[in-house]
């Protein structure tokens, strides 16, 4: 009785079921209260989204052209938002709630593909992924939940394409792809990946005729969906948000932040002991992987999985090292290989050898996720996130912005996506709080919000800076100087 739990369909499809629908109910429920996370990102998003279901077109608040971020993610909430006759932060929030579902459905649909017949080690890879990726991702305004189903999707089409050579399973893939680029720009990490695996298949017989003619079978579908936003944001390129090229190689600190992320997510909040220990565990799994490669049979997945993971993180060192000098390896930016990389450590733990090491990290995991779950999830249902969390929402700064009725010719602000979000009527007029000089003007402003910022202001040496000319106000999360 247990083996047939243990092995059967039956209890698949109800795993399957079971973390699709409850991963739907946990973001529909948690929130209720404040919305999605909001970052100075998600306002970007929120903003093109609300212009273009205004039928203003890919522009900010300012009336410029934006393509920084691609288009799809807001593209899609400003759709819902039309179709449901709701507002833009609820339409993000059913986006969120189907991501999750279908993130699920696909994960669990993978591992069937890569023949993963033990549900115990199938319903330790849904917890873990469940309990990292739910509270960590999805409760937040951002594009990540999307590109993840597509990344997903793009591996399940390119699993079934290098498994039966079926060009129909090519070129979805490749159409996929061009979904993901218009989604988020990294999926030129997953383009590598793609172009790895048909040259793969090329080495196995050298015909050059099929390296052509999978080759354009991977390009064209990418290139027609890619295209018209290329060059549509190439004509608009004159007022556009553009990335700019510079070098700045990635640095130490880079790579080691990359390993505590991976690590955190099977150990969470642990001891450097704890850390080696993980890290040497793996390192030899890995190690006795290569000394018994011959115990898994059906190989495809693992070369898949290690092409997509391999190219996604060299792309994001070009792009750390030549565009985002800021970008760091933090678990948004990693969230899409978390799933590629359970699937990996399934593949596994097909060998007999293995699977009860890796069973017992799994389930060590699962343990060790739960309780940074529970937290998160709490702190969020209770208090929200970013910009959208009750200190923001409540903020006695911005609400006495319009009570006080200060001048509003020019705002010295220290926070612009706060104001940008609450009072999208004065962006206008603001200038960052570095530009006030010794003089404050007849008809300009100080307002500074002090909660969770990351530098320290204190309103008086502010005021004497200006030699307290005007009006102090000070409020429990911040301070106006007004005329």
């Amino acid at each position: 009785m247990i083996q047939y739990i243990l092995n059967s369909k039956l209890t698949r499809i109800a795993i399957t079921v079971l973390f699709t629908l409850i991963s739907c109910a946990y973001v529909l429920i948690l929130t209720r209260q404040f919305y999605l996370g909001f970052n100075p990102d998600s306002v970007e998003y929120f903003d093109l989204a609300f212009s273009i279901a205004n039928g203003d077109g890919f522009v900010d608040k300012q009336g410029n052209f934006v393509n920084h971020w691609p288009p799809f993610y807001s593209l899609i909430v400003a759709f819902i938002s039309l179709i449901s006759s709701s507002e833009i932060q609820q339409s993000g929030i059913y986006l969120s709630a189907i991501c999750s579902g279908l993130i699920f459905l696909l994960f669990n649909q993978l591992q069937t593909i890569l023949e993963l017949q033990n549900n115990l080690i199938r319903l330790a890879l849904n917890s873990i992924l469940f309990l990292i990726l739910l509270p960590k991702t999805m409760l937040s305004f951002l594009s990540e939940g999307l590109f993840i189903v597509f990344t997903l999707l793009f591996v399940r089409f390119l699993l079934q394409w290098f498994a039966t050579e079926s060009k129909l399973q090519l070129v979805f893939a490749s159409i996929v792809l061009g979904l993901m680029f218009i989604t988020r720009y990294a999926a030129l990490g997953f383009a590598l990946a793609l172009g790895a695996t048909v040259i793969h298949k090329w080495l196995k017989n050298k015909n050059y005729y099929q390296l052509v003619h999978n080759g354009l079978l991977a390009i064209i579908p990418f290139a027609l969906k890619v295209a018209p936003w290329l060059i549509f944001s190439t004509i608009k390129a004159e007022n556009a948000t553009n990335r700019v090229l510079e070098f700045h190689p990635v640095g130490f600190d880079s790579l080691v932040e990359f390993g505590k992320v991976v690590v955190d997510w099977l150990v969470p909040n642990g001891y450097f002991v704890m850390y080696a220990a993980v890290i040497g565990g793996v390192a030899s799994i890995l190690i006795f992987i290569v000394l018994k490669f011959r115990g898994l049979h059906n190989l495809g997945g693992l070369i898949v999985l290690s092409y997509c993971i391999g190219s996604y993180l060299f792309l994001l060192i070009i792009s750390m090292s030549f565009f985002d000098a800021a970008t760091t390896f933090d678990h948004r930016i990693l969230s899409p290989i978390l799933p590629l990389g359970l699937l990996m450590l399934g593949i596994i733990c097909r060998i007999n050898q293995v699977i009860i090491p890796i069973g017992t990290l799994l389930l060590f995991s699962v343990i060790k996720n739960v309780p940074p779950f529970l937290k998160q999830s709490l702190g969020f249902y209770n208090q929200g996130l970013g910009y959208t969390s009750v200190w923001w929402r409540d903020s006695e700064t911005l609400m006495n912005i319009d009570e006080l009725n200060i001048p509003t010719d020019t705002i010295y602000l220290n926070n612009y996506y706060a104001l940008r979000l609450y009072k999208p009527e004065l962006i206008q007029v603001v200038k960052g709080l570095h530009k006030l000089g010794n003089n404050l003007g007849s008809n300009s402003s100080v307002v500074v919000l002090t909660t969770h910022s990351d530098v320290e202001l204190d309103a008086d040496s502010i005021w004497n800076r200006i030699g307290r000319q005007g009006e102090l106000c000070k409020f429990s999360d911040g301070f106006i100087i007004k005329p």
